[in-house]
């Protein structure tokens, strides 16, 4: 990267910390990762989590101006509160080989071999996820709703979470074409550790997973030697495929059979054989596109290394190319 662009983050930088550090002094203090918790603690039970978050939202509807003095406004609101954590609690599942998520934005989050669950909840801007091992909570991961982000970059995002939570420790790069682009970035203090990573190309989203940090690490190396990712990325890797290469023989065949089983209905039935070939490269061309959206957690770790993926620690932000506009009235948790 050449100098102009080290100078102008340079600068960028310094002048967020500056005009963030008045009012950092007057809240939490800087850097404090378990400060979106609230009150849930790592190791919680499921049944302390809900107990927690109900608490936090009854009294942030308590305290919310706008209903006070309004009494049929605020039993409105407090029966949405009562079912917004009904429907947290009943959200509890088992992450093994039945469940969905192994092609989502959390993809990258859990592992189904280690007996893990989650519980998920909505807020305005993000779905909240939180994950359980040997019965305790040791995970939450935040997944920003994609209109939230929609004109916001990777980079000026991570600079106002560096307003919050100080420096990252770590940044992760891949190249494209002729620049680096920022890919993920890592907080740790204490013995909770925070992961901010850009899905934006499949997802359309940013997510920031905090996390109990000794039981963080101890999964994330039972994952890699047992290579869960790995296997998985060579099983999506082999759909996308076998989308892309269809016989000739059966190009009359529709081509969602070779992924849902006989559909019983052939669009391309009687028609000419060019007309046919020309549906069935269509249709591939659809599904294959579908499929890299949904795989792009699973994916990933094979792009990073076909870009060539860089790890550097202890960055000072030197080599990000500074984005005017975006992020500076974001919710950071």
């Amino acid at each position: 990267m050449n100098r102009s662009k080290y100078i102008q983050f340079a600068v960028t930088f310094l002048l967020v910390l500056g005009f963030a550090a008045p009012a950092m002094a007057k809240g939490a203090p800087k850097g404090d990762l378990n400060a979106p918790l609230g009150a849930v603690k790592w190791g919680d039970s499921r049944q302390d989590v809900v107990k927690k978050v109900k608490e936090q939202l009854l009294d942030a509807m308590r305290k919310d101006d706008k209903l006070k003095g309004n009494r049929v406004a605020l039993q409105r609101e407090h029966t949405r509160v009562l079912n917004q954590v009904d429907e947290f609690d009943a959200s509890y599942e088992k992450l093994d080989a039945k469940s969905g998520y192994h092609v989502s934005v959390i993809s990258e989050e859990f592992s189904r071999q280690n007996g893990e669950s989650m519980m998920q909840i909505r807020d305005t801007v993000a779905n909240r996820y939180y994950f359980f091992v040997d019965g305790g909570l040791y995970k939450m991961v935040v997944a920003y709703n994609q209109r939230y982000l929609r004109n916001v970059g990777f980079e000026p995002f991570v600079l106002q979470v560096a307003r919050k939570y100080g420096k990252p420790i770590e940044t992760e790069f891949v190249e494209e074409g002729d620049e680096d682009v920022l890919m993920e970035a890592i907080w740790s203090k204490g013995n909770t550790m925070l992961t901010v990573r850009n899905q934006k190309q499949f997802f359309g989203t940013f997510t920031m997973a905090f996390a109990e940090r000794s039981t963080a690490k101890r999964l994330a190396a039972m994952r890699e030697a047992r290579g869960d990712d790995r296997e998985s990325a060579g099983a999506i890797t082999a759909q996308v495929k076998s989308l892309t290469t269809e016989s000739s023989r059966v190009v009359d065949a529709d081509i969602v059979d070779s992924i849902i089983g006989d559909s019983t209905i052939n669009l391309n039935e009687g028609r000419p054989v060019d007309s046919q070939i020309a549906r069935a490269e269509a249709e591939a061309a659809q599904k294959e596109q579908e499929a890299k959206q949904a795989s792009r957690a699973k994916a990933k770790k094979t792009t990073k290394k076909k870009k060539k993926a860089k790890t550097k620690s202890n960055r000072d932000f030197s080599d990000i190319e500074a984005s005017s506009g975006g992020g500076d009235d974001l919710i950071i948790y």
